[in-house]
């Protein structure tokens, strides 16, 4: 059995009762007996006042990989869903299609099996959640953007892997959920996570505040390896994983320590932060190539591009053309949720004679490529065509060769933006793990392509006759 002991962890106050239990309990029907970690998490986060009320406002909880942590979250979740009438759960991590899959693969099948015919489950795409007719409650997952919850109201809100939001992104995602919060005394918010890296500022300053017991309404839960010990001595990052000998074996461990990145093994395993990762371009280079004051020459030729976030919350189409200098420029042309506006927006904006019109056909956007309506309009580059572009646009970026015209959302993209190899076509973006949405990024890419790569369209025919 595991030899850990918790870095920081708020004891349990045993003048206060705890539903602890009963969410242990939950979980174990479920099949996720809790380990002792789990259980002591459980004891701590759920204690309740005189009133009935959750004593701890805001848990933050901090494990390494395979502990469990998600596990741990769900069933809090759906515990809070069974016994709160009219309640609303939601349940959000890196993304939302993240989030949706997590919450259906982890969730959705095993309540559906054991708490039938007394749930529903909805599984589309827009609309996934867990209902209990009979107490009108709800558990829900959405994607971590400061609009995904507007309007609506929470009892609890669980926020999974918040190392990888920046502050941007954590400060919006905040913004949303605590107007819902504003009308439910009985409120909580539970994050869980391991450790960050060099940009997981946001996080570390939630977990350094929870440490520091600065609110006595916060609850710490903290497991790792001990502050200062060195992460490369795998025996000691084994002795200090809590759920060694429960759900998983030392050996599992040492083959991580073999096959990840020494700096990545630390963040993931020993839960340590790590200083390793790098933006994909510095604030100074964004600084050169972001600017107000972009824009193309009155009869420039076009091309425009089409995104879809990886969780298909938003659309985006991005122009590109030449500036009077001949250097290339990109902007956003519009920007809205979902997928269902573009196809009259394209046709609207025909009266431009692009040069082309792309969209990756491999994306979350292939339903816009495949739409018949728009045969005549749209283009999917080959994966060649698209690895070239792509090539070509970072180092146009790095070089400041390119201008992108200055877009709110479209700079705040470059915070989250991770790149990917692909075979020997070289980086390409990655969608599925960037902090939230790029679809910015990739229209103006796909624009940038369309003009950068392919040939104009040959000239129609003219037939001269004396």
């Amino acid at each position: 059995m595991s030899e850990a002991v918790p870095r920081f962890h708020t004891p349990r106050d045993y003048r206060r009762r705890t539903l602890g239990a009963k969410a242990a309990k939950l979980s174990a029907m479920m099949g996720r007996a809790c380990m002792p970690w789990q259980r002591q998490a459980l004891d701590v986060a759920l204690e309740v006042d005189d009133r009935g009320r959750f004593h701890y406002k805001t848990v933050v909880i901090t494990v390494p990989r395979q502990s469990g942590k998600t596990a741990l979250v769900l069933a809090a979740g759906l515990h809070r869903t069974l016994i709160t009438p009219n309640g609303k759960v939601w349940y959000t991590a890196q993304t939302g299609q993240i989030a949706r899959e997590r919450f259906l693969e982890d969730m959705a099948v095993d309540a559906e099996r054991l708490l039938s015919p007394t749930v529903a489950v909805k599984r589309g795409a827009g609309d996934t959640r867990l209902i209990f007719p009979a107490i009108h409650s709800q558990f829900r997952p959405h994607p971590p953007t400061d609009t995904s919850l507007h309007s609506e109201q929470s009892d609890l809100n669980l926020i999974d892997e918040p190392w990888a939001f920046s502050e941007v992104q954590g400060d919006g995602l905040i913004q949303a959920i605590q107007p819902t919060q504003n009308t439910r005394p009985n409120a909580q918010t539970i994050y869980l996570s391991t450790m960050g890296d060099a940009r997981s500022t946001w996080w570390h300053a939630i977990v350094d505040a929870a440490r520091a017991a600065e609110d006595p309404h916060t609850a710490i839960i903290d497991w790792g390896l001990p502050e200062g010990h060195d992460p490369s001595d795998i025996e000691a990052v084994i002795r200090a994983h809590p759920a060694v000998g429960h759900t998983i074996e030392p050996e599992t461990v040492r083959t991580a320590a073999g096959r990840m990145k020494p700096a990545e093994f630390a963040r993931a395993y020993a839960n340590v932060r790590t200083q390793t990762r790098v933006a994909v371009f510095s604030s100074d280079v964004l600084a050169r190539v972001l600017t107000e004051t972009a824009t193309m020459a009155p009869a420039a030729e076009v091309a425009f591009g089409v995104a879809t976030a990886f969780d298909r919350s938003i659309s985006v189409i991005a122009a590109a053309g030449e500036a009077a200098d001949g250097t290339p420029v990109c902007e956003i042309v519009d920007a809205r949720p979902g997928t269902g506006w573009v196809a009259d927006r394209l046709t609207e904006l025909q009266r431009h004679h692009p040069r082309a019109t792309l969209v990756d056909a491999r994306s979350p956007a292939s339903t816009i490529a495949t739409d018949p309506a728009l045969t005549e309009i749209i283009s999917t580059p080959a994966s060649a065509e698209l690895a070239g572009g792509t090539g070509l646009f970072l180092d146009s970026i790095n070089r400041a060769e390119l201008r992108l015209r200055y877009d709110r959302d479209l700079a705040r993209s470059f915070d989250g933006l991770t790149l990917k190899f692909v075979g020997d076509l070289g980086q390409m973006l990655d969608r599925k793990h960037s902090s939230g949405s790029i679809a910015h990024i990739e229209a103006c890419l796909l624009a940038f392509t369309a003009i950068a790569q392919r040939p104009a369209p040959a000239p129609t025919p003219e037939i001269w006759t004396c």
